[in-house]
């Protein structure tokens, strides 16, 4: 074997090395972007919830058509966004201690970040049921 054969083959390497050092940090940012928008997007459906429960409260208040039962799904749905940030949290404090996880460990964390984005969901979809609601009872 030539030394320019043993050069090309080191350049290689040395080129499929860095492009998987730059895969791995497009990955990583992809994961913390994605993180950044399920906040965002969690902080948006606090917004809109709470601006829901004040409305709520103001249509119990001036029409007595209203019932009081349906100030629930608002505070249901405050409490799942409350349990969501507070699972996101444990996420992130089980992700500083990742390099100690065993395959069941790493199990147990993908089915509680699938349940998590399962509750996202939910929290998505009672949102606009509550929108729905309040539209109603404005009219």
């Amino acid at each position: 074997m030539s030394n320019s054969e043993n050069f090309n083959i080191e350049e290689y390497d040395d080129y499929a090395k860095k492009l998987g050092e730059k895969i791995e940090r497009k990955e990583e940012k992809g994961i913390e972007e994605t993180i950044k928008y399920f906040d965002r997007i969690h902080d948006k459906l606090f917004s809109v919830n709470s601006i829901l429960i004040g409305g709520y409260l103001a249509l119990i208040a001036f029409k007595h058509d209203v019932p009081r039962t349906i100030l629930f799904i608002p505070m249901l749905n405050f409490f799942l966004l409350i349990l969501i940030d507070y699972r996101l949290m444990e996420k992130s404090r089980s992700e500083s201690n990742y390099g100690k996880f065993t395959s069941d460990s790493i199990d147990k964390y993908g089915k509680h970040i699938h349940k998590t984005n399962l509750l996202s969901f939910l929290s998505i979809l009672l949102t606009i049921v509550e929108t729905l609601f309040f539209t109603y009872y404005v009219s």
